[in-house]
């Protein structure tokens, strides 16, 4: 793929890049759907590890909830099961080798 972007596009980019930042407070209205679609669509544009992910051809997954929504609750409580879930595994890991405790240490408090 060749893509021919210009000084002034670069710049932008890359000041884009430089100014990205985690926003932890939301508003209550949703962004319309197109723009989700587009998010999506980059997102399926984005690298990743094909070394990691082999012959999987569906391997990203997309899940976009309605806030106050049965389905977006019913998603917070299977996502917290699956990290407890994760956690407990790890602890286990951990106790068959007991050597790789300092390094992780502060990851699981």
């Amino acid at each position: 793929m060749d893509i021919n972007i210009d000084k002034q596009t670069n710049e932008l980019l890359d000041e884009v890049i430089k100014s990205r930042r985690s926003v932890r407070s939301f508003k209550k209205q949703s962004p319309p759907k197109e723009n989700i679609e587009d998010i999506l669509n980059a997102g399926m544009l984005a690298p990743f590890a094909a070394q990691a992910v082999g012959e999987m051809k569906d391997f990203r997954r997309f899940f976009v909830f309605e806030n106050d929504t049965p389905s977006i609750e019913i998603a917070e409580k299977l996502m917290k099961n699956k990290a407890v879930e994760g956690l407990n595994h790890f602890k286990n890991i951990l106790k068959e080798k007991p050597f790789l405790k300092p390094r992780v240490q502060p990851f699981i408090g």
